[in-house]
Parts: C-alpha cells; sequence; structure tokens
C-alpha cells in the first residue's frame, strides 16, 4: 500500500465523519478505549512537571484534544498527513508541525 493510498482513504474518513474514533471503534472506542489510553498516559507521566508532546500521527484530533488538556502539559505538537486530518487539527486550535 502506498502512502498516497492511505493519504487518501484517511482524507476520505475524515472528511465523511465528524468523529473517527466512534466511527472506527464504535461506542466502546469512545467510552472505553480512549478514556483508557488517557488514564495510561496520565499514570506514565505525570510526575513530570512540564512535559513537551510531539504527536506522531494525530488524525482528528480527538485523543490530541485531551491529552493536551493534562496539568503537566506544557506544549502539544501535533502531526498529520492527510490533509482533512490536518484541517480538522486546526480546527481545533493545535499546534502543527
Amino acid at each position: 500500500m502506498s502512502k498516497e493510498f492511505m493519504i487518501e482513504k484517511y482524507d476520505k474518513i475524515y472528511k465523511d465523519t465528524e468523529c473517527f474514533k466512534e466511527m472506527w471503534d464504535g461506542k466502546i472506542g469512545m467510552e472505553y478505549k480512549i478514556p483508557k489510553y488517557i488514564r495510561i498516559f496520565t499514570n506514565k507521566f505525570r510526575h513530570k512537571r512540564s512535559m513537551n508532546v510531539l504527536e506522531l500521527g494525530a488524525g482528528n484530533g480527538e485523543v490530541s484534544e485531551l491529552l493536551r488538556g493534562l496539568e503537566f502539559i506544557k506544549e502539544y505538537t501535533a502531526t498529520e498527513l492527510s490533509k482533512e486530518g490536518v484541517r480538522r487539527l486546526s480546527k481545533r486550535d493545535l499546534k502543527l508541525r
């Protein structure tokens, strides 16, 4: 599978779907998986006083937005290859690279 093919598919998914995680994982993803990811991340890194985070492949920013709000994160930067994903990240006012 080429990079261009993958980007094209993600562009379509992000354009056609308001909530990517719910579409991909269903309600289980929204109610159990995402909170679990946040809990694991918080338990691992909460002892840090001021942490900079670079997320590779942030998608449309659903998880990024939650992580960015943690009190120990000083700066949060997101990356994404999909143009539609970048557009969605921009709407969430995330710093992009």
